[in-house]
Protein backbone atom coordinates (compact mmCIF):
# COMPACT_ATOMS: atom_id res chain seq x y z
CA UNK A 1 0.00 0.00 0.00
CA UNK A 2 1.35 3.34 -1.00
CA UNK A 3 2.00 6.08 1.90
CA UNK A 4 -0.84 8.45 0.38
CA UNK A 5 -3.09 5.63 0.81
CA UNK A 6 -2.29 5.02 4.43
CA UNK A 7 -1.98 8.71 5.09
CA UNK A 8 -5.55 8.55 3.76
CA UNK A 9 -6.81 5.78 5.92
CA UNK A 10 -4.90 7.08 9.12
CA UNK A 11 -6.70 10.69 8.76
CA UNK A 12 -10.35 8.94 8.21
CA UNK A 13 -9.66 6.80 10.96
CA UNK A 14 -8.62 9.79 13.12
CA UNK A 15 -11.75 11.50 12.36
CA UNK A 16 -14.19 9.15 14.05
CA UNK A 17 -12.11 7.29 16.23
CA UNK A 18 -13.50 7.40 20.32
CA UNK A 19 -11.10 9.61 22.76
CA UNK A 20 -9.45 6.39 24.48
CA UNK A 21 -8.04 5.45 20.63
CA UNK A 22 -6.83 9.15 19.77
CA UNK A 23 -5.09 9.16 23.34
CA UNK A 24 -3.13 5.89 22.90
CA UNK A 25 -2.08 6.80 19.12
CA UNK A 26 -0.65 10.09 20.74
CA UNK A 27 1.43 8.54 23.46
CA UNK A 28 2.60 6.16 20.73
CA UNK A 29 3.62 9.05 18.98
CA UNK A 30 4.32 11.75 21.00
CA UNK A 31 8.23 12.05 21.04
CA UNK A 32 7.91 11.81 17.38
CA UNK A 33 5.23 14.78 17.12
CA UNK A 34 7.18 17.01 19.60
CA UNK A 35 10.20 16.54 17.97
CA UNK A 36 8.82 17.79 14.28
CA UNK A 37 7.50 20.35 16.02
CA UNK A 38 10.57 21.55 18.28
CA UNK A 39 13.27 21.11 15.34
CA UNK A 40 14.57 24.56 16.45
CA UNK A 41 15.49 22.54 19.61
CA UNK A 42 17.56 19.71 17.80
CA UNK A 43 21.47 20.28 17.36
CA UNK A 44 22.40 17.85 14.72
CA UNK A 45 19.92 19.53 12.58
CA UNK A 46 20.92 22.34 13.19
CA UNK A 47 24.24 21.70 13.22
CA UNK A 48 23.05 20.05 9.36
CA UNK A 49 21.40 23.13 8.40
CA UNK A 50 24.48 25.42 9.32
CA UNK A 51 26.39 23.46 7.21
CA UNK A 52 24.08 23.15 4.20
CA UNK A 53 24.31 27.06 4.28
CA UNK A 54 27.91 27.74 4.24
CA UNK A 55 28.23 25.18 1.61
CA UNK A 56 25.80 27.47 -0.11
CA UNK A 57 27.09 30.28 0.43
CA UNK A 58 30.72 29.55 -0.91
CA UNK A 59 29.43 27.98 -3.96
CA UNK A 60 30.45 24.26 -3.09
CA UNK A 61 26.44 23.19 -3.58
CA UNK A 62 23.98 24.91 -5.93
CA UNK A 63 21.30 27.15 -4.31
CA UNK A 64 17.34 27.44 -6.09
CA UNK A 65 15.80 30.38 -6.22
CA UNK A 66 11.85 30.32 -5.00
CA UNK A 67 10.68 30.62 -8.71
CA UNK A 68 13.22 27.75 -9.28
CA UNK A 69 11.68 25.15 -7.01
CA UNK A 70 8.10 26.38 -7.53
CA UNK A 71 9.06 25.35 -11.06
CA UNK A 72 10.59 21.79 -10.10
CA UNK A 73 7.33 20.98 -8.12
CA UNK A 74 4.93 21.66 -10.52
CA UNK A 75 6.87 19.41 -12.39
CA UNK A 76 6.98 16.43 -10.03
CA UNK A 77 3.37 17.29 -9.48
CA UNK A 78 2.81 16.81 -13.25
CA UNK A 79 4.55 13.80 -13.28
CA UNK A 80 2.63 12.22 -10.13
CA UNK A 81 -0.65 13.14 -11.73
CA UNK A 82 -1.55 15.46 -8.75
CA UNK A 83 -3.06 19.08 -8.56
CA UNK A 84 -1.25 21.48 -10.04
CA UNK A 85 -1.57 25.38 -9.15
CA UNK A 86 -1.71 27.09 -12.18
CA UNK A 87 -1.88 30.85 -11.53
CA UNK A 88 -5.49 31.88 -10.20
CA UNK A 89 -6.66 28.37 -11.03
CA UNK A 90 -5.86 24.60 -10.47
CA UNK A 91 -5.38 22.09 -13.05
CA UNK A 92 -6.72 18.39 -12.09
CA UNK A 93 -5.12 15.92 -13.51
CA UNK A 94 -7.79 15.04 -15.87
CA UNK A 95 -7.46 18.81 -17.46
CA UNK A 96 -10.48 20.22 -16.02
CA UNK A 97 -9.80 23.72 -14.10
CA UNK A 98 -11.09 24.95 -10.40
CA UNK A 99 -11.41 28.27 -10.18
CA UNK A 100 -9.46 29.44 -6.54
CA UNK A 101 -10.56 32.52 -5.39
CA UNK A 102 -7.67 34.86 -3.66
Amino acid sequence: MKVEAIREKLNNYIRVADDEKIMAMYVLLKDNINATAEWWKDESLLKEMDVEYQNWKSGKTKGYTLDEADQKIEQLRLRRGQLVKAGPATLFPCGKFAQINF
